[in-house]
């Protein structure tokens, strides 16, 4: 038989766990997009093929959104699970900044390559070599490499 205090003690452990769990679905508004308290700070990140790839930090859940889904848009195309319809970045980003940041994550320049048009990844600062080395042929970079360049 329960006293009325063991009782209590149960039933505030029980709502306390619900609560919680209550207050970190509702709080987390945005997929692929980690809050970090401590720093303050929000971290995208992309799955792929089983590995997780962690993009640059933002103040901002709703820029650290966006970014994420210029990314799962690239690597998922028509079954990407998006936070927005619309393509907008946040004000003073690139997509090549993006694909920078793929890269620096630990993201294969051979699954780039496949899924980032190559304009893109030769802005972003991927060398000639490491496209070559992903199976790109010399020509296609030429001519994208042409594409990037910007009149003098």
């Amino acid at each position: 038989m329960l006293n009325y205090h063991t009782f209590f003690a149960i039933a505030t452990q029980i709502l306390t766990r619900a609560f919680r769990r209550y207050n970190y679905y509702m709080n987390k508004k945005y997929l692929g997009v980690s809050y970090h308290p401590r720093d303050k700070i929000h971290a995208p990140r992309v799955k792929f093929m089983g590995k997780v790839v962690w993009l640059k930090t933002f103040k901002s859940a709703e820029a650290a959104a966006r970014v994420r889904d210029i990314a799962e848009r690239w690597l998922h195309a028509g079954n990407a699970r998006l936070n927005f319809k619309e393509r907008i970045l946040p004000q003073g980003l690139s997509e090549p900044s993006v694909a920078r940041w793929m890269y620096e994550g630990g993201m294969p320049v051979k699954v780039m390559v496949h899924r980032i048009p190559l304009p893109i990844l030769i802005e972003a600062g991927i060398t000639t070599y490491e496209l070559a080395g992903a199976g790109v042929a010399l020509d296609k970079i030429a001519a994208a490499a042409q594409l990037v360049k910007s009149p003098a």
